[in-house]
């Protein structure tokens, strides 16, 4: 559940970041039907970069959102919509860490993918775990 909360502690941290120019380089979506990742889920994954520049330096990033997995969906139409949003060439604003400026950001958002899915099954285990101590409770 801890695990699941680390996204939007990310997207709370990046709040204060500083925002800079950069350019969508690439962005395709799977355009072959959903493959089986190792995890064995079916997953459809989009490649999206940008660039962007801090201290003269030309940077490339990947991170849409916050998350575990936040290119890959299960279904392929939800592919296709990031990568309308996010077309080659376009213009858009990229949040930087300013202590480490590789690791970047265009929506300063936690996905609602990975890290929810953590934190509600951390919940539910919790539960079950609370429930067994109460049934087991000596009387």
């Amino acid at each position: 559940m801890i695990v699941g909360c680390y996204p939007f502690y990310r997207a709370h941290q990046s709040q204060s970041w500083p925002a800079i120019d950069g350019t969508i380089a690439t962005a395709a979506a799977s355009d072959t039907p959903c493959h089986r990742e190792a995890s064995s889920w079916l997953l459809c994954r989009t490649d999206i970069h940008y660039v962007y520049t801090v201290h003269n330096q030309s940077r490339m990033g990947k991170r849409i959102e916050f998350g575990w997995g936040d290119q890959s969906f299960l279904l392929k139409e939800f592919a296709a919509r990031l990568t309308q949003r996010y077309p080659i060439g376009k213009q858009v604003r990229v949040y930087y860490n300013p202590d480490q400026p590789d690791d970047a950001v265009l929506e300063r958002i936690p996905s609602m993918g990975g890290g929810f899915f953590l934190i509600v099954a951390g919940l539910f285990c919790l539960a079950c775990h609370l429930r067994d101590r109460v049934r087991n409770r000596p009387e």
